[in-house]
Protein backbone atom coordinates (compact mmCIF):
# COMPACT_ATOMS: atom_id res chain seq x y z
CA UNK A 1 0.00 0.00 0.00
CA UNK A 2 1.31 3.43 -0.92
CA UNK A 3 0.88 5.90 1.64
CA UNK A 4 0.57 9.91 1.33
CA UNK A 5 1.49 12.20 3.58
CA UNK A 6 -1.38 14.39 4.72
CA UNK A 7 -1.23 18.06 5.81
CA UNK A 8 -2.57 19.59 8.74
CA UNK A 9 -3.28 18.33 12.50
CA UNK A 10 -1.86 15.39 13.51
CA UNK A 11 0.46 13.52 11.32
CA UNK A 12 -1.57 11.64 9.41
CA UNK A 13 -0.80 9.18 6.23
CA UNK A 14 -3.54 8.53 3.37
CA UNK A 15 -3.85 5.26 1.63
CA UNK A 16 -3.24 6.39 -2.69
CA UNK A 17 -6.63 6.46 -4.09
CA UNK A 18 -8.86 5.63 -1.58
CA UNK A 19 -10.61 7.42 1.37
CA UNK A 20 -8.58 5.55 3.82
CA UNK A 21 -6.01 6.08 5.97
CA UNK A 22 -4.02 6.71 9.33
CA UNK A 23 -3.96 8.69 11.89
CA UNK A 24 -1.13 9.54 14.84
CA UNK A 25 -3.15 11.01 17.84
CA UNK A 26 -0.48 10.36 20.72
CA UNK A 27 2.44 8.63 21.85
CA UNK A 28 1.80 4.86 20.68
CA UNK A 29 -1.93 5.49 19.32
CA UNK A 30 -2.84 5.20 15.94
CA UNK A 31 -6.40 5.46 14.58
CA UNK A 32 -8.07 4.14 11.00
CA UNK A 33 -9.94 6.55 9.38
CA UNK A 34 -12.15 6.88 6.09
CA UNK A 35 -12.56 10.52 4.51
CA UNK A 36 -16.33 11.25 4.56
CA UNK A 37 -17.28 14.58 3.15
CA UNK A 38 -14.08 16.05 3.86
CA UNK A 39 -14.06 14.81 7.67
CA UNK A 40 -12.06 12.09 9.64
CA UNK A 41 -14.28 9.11 10.75
CA UNK A 42 -13.09 6.82 12.52
CA UNK A 43 -13.52 3.15 11.76
CA UNK A 44 -12.54 1.54 15.24
CA UNK A 45 -13.10 2.54 19.27
CA UNK A 46 -9.57 1.36 19.90
CA UNK A 47 -6.74 2.24 18.14
CA UNK A 48 -3.31 0.66 17.35
CA UNK A 49 -0.27 0.85 19.44
CA UNK A 50 2.01 1.11 15.54
CA UNK A 51 1.09 2.44 12.32
CA UNK A 52 2.57 -0.94 11.29
CA UNK A 53 -0.49 -2.44 12.82
CA UNK A 54 -3.00 0.34 11.64
CA UNK A 55 -1.64 -0.32 7.96
CA UNK A 56 -2.42 -4.09 8.41
CA UNK A 57 -5.73 -3.82 9.52
CA UNK A 58 -6.58 -1.28 6.69
CA UNK A 59 -5.24 -3.79 4.01
CA UNK A 60 -8.47 -5.74 4.34
CA UNK A 61 -10.57 -2.81 4.24
CA UNK A 62 -8.76 -1.46 1.38
CA UNK A 63 -9.46 -4.75 -0.64
CA UNK A 64 -12.76 -5.13 0.44
CA UNK A 65 -12.99 -1.34 -1.16
CA UNK A 66 -11.42 -1.82 -4.28
CA UNK A 67 -13.15 -5.24 -4.71
CA UNK A 68 -16.38 -3.28 -4.50
CA UNK A 69 -15.47 -0.30 -7.32
CA UNK A 70 -17.76 -1.50 -10.51
CA UNK A 71 -15.05 -0.78 -13.35
CA UNK A 72 -17.47 -1.74 -16.18
CA UNK A 73 -20.83 -2.56 -17.59
CA UNK A 74 -21.38 -4.34 -20.69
Amino acid sequence: MELIELNGGFPAWQVAETPFGVEKIDDRDYVVFRLWNGNRVYLRDKGFTSRDMACLYLEGVVENYRASIIEAVR
